[in-house]
This record gives C-alpha cells, structure tokens and sequence, in this order.
C-alpha cells in the first residue's frame, strides 16, 4: 500500500533555480499517513512514549513501549535541483583553485552547500558525464572531470539523474565509464543503464520507512544514438516501456519519482510533449516529476490521481549552475 505525499507548500529558492519538496515544514517529506487508512506516528524528534501503569502498587511508575520506540518516522526530508552544467569557464576555475595540479569545486557551489547538507533525499540532474577516461570538454560534446562528481557527492547529493541530452555525448563508452565512475560512490543513479537486465532493475532507496524509486526518461539525446545490444536509455516516446516501468514502481514503492528531461529550450511556457505525457505519468503511478532541460524556470503544481491524493510536477527546475551566459 502506497503513502500519499503529503505537501502543504512549496517554498522556491531563488539560488540557481535550487528548489526544494516542502512538507510540513520546509524540505520535509510527511508519509505517516496512509491512503485510506489512520495512522499515527511520532515525531522524527520525539521520545519513546512513556505510560503510566495501572496498578499503583507496582514498583514501576512508567514503561518505555520499545515497539514504539523503534517505529521509522516516515517522514524525510527532499531536495530536487536542475541541471549541473558543467562548461569550461567553470571547470577551468576550479583548476585555477586547485593550483593547475587538481580541480577543486568548493567555491562553485559554497553558496547553495548548506541547502543540501544533511537532507535525507538530495536529488541532481548531472546534465555532463562525469569521467577521467577523456579530457574535460564543454559545449556541444561535454565531459567534466570526476573531481566535479566527488564535489557533489561530499555536498550530500546521494540521487544522480542521467536522463538528459547530453548523456551520449562521448558515446556508450564515454557513458559506460561514467557509469563505472557513479558506481563507486554511495549513491542511486538512474536514467542511463550499462544494459538492458540494468534498465530493467529499477532503483530504490528507503529512507525512514519510505521506500522511493526512480525513474527517468528524455525527450532526445542530441542525435547520438546506442547500438541496442549494449547500454540503454529510454526515450520520453516509447510509451508502452515508461509505462510498464512506472506501474512496475507503484507497486514496489511508496513514492515513485519521475525524471523528464523535456521542455523547449530558453522558454518557460510548456510545449505540447509536457502537456500531455505528464498527466498519463501521474495516470500510471508516478508521485513526484521532476523537469529538467529548458535551462529556464518553469511552473510547478499538483495533479489529481486516479485512486486519490496528488502527484507534485516540477515542470522545470532550470540550471543548477552554469555559465550559458556572461
């Protein structure tokens, strides 16, 4: 049985398009309450409730009920941000910081690190591959050192979205060694599989009770294709797959979270891919939508679901940091 997302505001920070899920409180994710069904459930922060015993003669005044006390809060805490668009002004920084022997990222992201610290869920779309098997490159055939992936990684991003336009751009070997790369770190990526058998294990996490899976999916990848025997994506139009995918995760899920990298570039208003295939998303199981590609700040809301409660759609969080633009 699934949790329903419960979000009684969404607050926008206007730092890179950095935009967080709020509940409750600001980035906090509430599941204590089930579809149909009452539950009550304790603070992230209280104790173990303490009961008075009935029998005044009994030498102990109060129990600690352990069942309690080891039930998860269902409840977490979420942030979800754009694009992390590496080009060369900002790597070639970051080499000037590390002294010309390394790269160092701290000052790149030293003003929004603390919005990502110590959330439960941190949730990035790495819009370049992350691999040392080429030199960096930027626009239009990008690949950024591992020391950006490292960067991010220590800010407290633990999901890394793939599902982008960029992700073929050093081929399947170029995507197949930054897969090998995100593989080392303690982190669930997605959008992008080393085989069919990988694109079909869809990726989980839980977190405080609440089991998450992941999915994401394109509209293009910049007219560079895969052969089909080797590694996989799934573009936004094979509908039949996506919508397998998402029925397969709302059953093994209590939230499933979409990435689409759809969206006309450089406009905010939606195109007509947007307008229609997000509703069948929310149609199919999907709970929280996360957009990405337009590089522009896009509207946001919430959509009914078929069996009751609501779906949240980013329709497009922007750059998280690059430098498009002087």
């Amino acid at each position: 049985m699934k949790y329903r997302l419960l979000c009684n505001k969404i607050t926008v920070v206007a730092l890179s398009a950095l935009l967080s899920l709020s509940a409750v409180s600001c980035g906090r994710l509430d599941a204590s309450k089930l579809d149909g069904n009452a539950l009550t459930v304790t603070e992230t922060e209280s104790k173990a409730e303490v009961k008075k015993t009935d029998d005044s003669s009994s030498k102990n005044d109060v129990k600690v009920n352990e069942e309690e006390k080891e039930q998860p809060s269902y409840t977490c805490s979420l942030v979800c941000v754009g694009d992390n668009l590496i080009h060369d002004n900002i790597y070639n920084e970051a080499l000037k910081l590390g002294g010309g022997e390394k790269y160092d990222f701290t000052q790149a992201y030293e003003h929004v690190t603390k919005y990502i610290e110590g959330t439960d869920v941190a949730i990035i779309n790495q819009e370049t591959l992350v691999t040392d098997s080429v030199e960096p490159q930027s626009y239009p055939m990008f690949a950024s050192p591992t020391a950006v992936g490292d960067k991010i990684v220590d800010m407290g991003f633990n999901v890394v979205s793939m599902s982008n336009n960029h992700v073929l751009d050093q081929g399947e070997e170029g995507l197949i060694s930054s897969l090998d790369y995100w593989d080392t770190k303690d982190v669930v990526h997605y959008g992008a599989y080393r085989s069919q058998e990988d694109a079909d294990t869809i990726k989980t996490m839980e977190v405080n009770g609440i089991k998450f899976a992941f999915l994401g999916y394109m509209e293009h990848t910049n007219g560079n294709y895969l052969s089909g025997d080797g590694a996989q994506v799934i573009y936004l139009d094979e509908e039949d797959k996506i919508k397998a995918q998402i029925e397969e995760a709302d059953k093994m899920a209590d939230v499933v979270v979409v990435s689409c990298h759809y969206g006309t570039e450089i406009q905010n208003e939606l195109n007509e891919q947007q307008t229609e295939i997000t509703p069948k998303l929310v149609e199919w199981g999907a709970d929280l939508i996360i957009g990405t590609q337009a590089h522009t700040i896009s509207t946001c809301g919430y959509l009914d679901k078929p069996e009751g409660g609501q779906a949240f759609v980013y329709y497009g969080l922007g750059n998280f940091i690059s430098t498009m633009y002087d």
